[in-house]
């Protein structure tokens, strides 16, 4: 349920393999902005519409929020007993935060070399998800963040043989606003960064050129925390908001 549409899909597994049991997209009316009310009722309404499809089986979903609606950074691990560790991380994080740390649900995940990974959402954002998908009917088995959803289709569908294990990545994903970046090691997510350029923006050449810094940015960022990591392999992981030509 992003900023521009809403997608459905709900897959299946059979025999080890993959298959789309049913799915469903429908692109935001110009007319309708990004989180309000009426935005509300017109997501219920899709998915009530998209659900109704027979092909889709359940009820239970597992939610994605968009990545204009996350907090992502990166920090060193503090030095302290585990037991404290979630409120170390808290504190570390807090002054960067661009709302309130009291209103935030904050979650980090441990990478390599005493670097933490940490995302934030606000509540009320959370809320208004889980509000819109329980009027629609459905029921929230979980709420997943576009970094892992990324490094865990790579490790899905291109890094199964034993030899990708310590293959270290860099995923593209350019939606039709912004171009998420991951850099893993197998199912281990090390870097991630959400830029502000998308499919939609890159029409000249000296966007281009934009994005192109960016991700040599990314790369350097992430020298910086893995100095003895290397990236190998490049894999763009992009939906249909991408043309061909790009």
């Amino acid at each position: 349920m992003g900023q521009d549409s809403l997608k459905l899909v709900q897959l299946g597994e059979d025999g080890g393999h993959i298959s789309v049991i049913a799915g469903g997209s429908e692109n935001r009316p110009e007319n309708v902005k990004p989180g309000s009310s009426k935005w509300q009722r017109w997501a219920i309404e899709t998915i009530r519409k998209l659900t109704a499809n027979g092909k889709f089986r359940g009820k239970e979903v597992i939610a994605a929020l968009p990545a204009s609606e996350l907090f992502i950074d990166h920090i060193r691990m503090p030095r302290v007993d585990n037991d404290k560790l979630a409120d170390a991380i808290c504190s570390k994080i807090k002054q960067k935060l661009p709302f309130e740390s009291d209103d935030a649900m904050i979650k980090y995940i441990p990478t390599e070399e005493d670097n933490v990974l940490v995302i934030a959402a606000e509540r009320k954002i959370i809320d208004r998800h889980l509000a819109v998908y329980e009027k629609a009917g459905l029921t929230i088995k979980s709420i997943g963040v576009w970094p892992v959803a990324l490094t865990n289709s790579y490790t899905r569908f291109f890094a199964r043989r034993k030899t990708d294990i310590q293959v270290v990545a860099m995923l593209l994903d350019i939606e039709a606003n912004c171009t998420n970046v991951v850099i893993c090691r197998a199912k281990t997510v090390l870097f991630a960064r959400s830029i502000p350029i998308g499919a939609n923006q890159l029409d000249g050449d000296e966007i281009v050129t934009r994005l192109i810094l960016e991700l040599t940015s990314c790369r350097r960022h992430f020298a910086s925390m893995y100095p003895k990591a290397q990236i190998e392999r490049l894999i763009f992981l992009t939906g249909q908001a991408v043309d061909k030509e790009i």
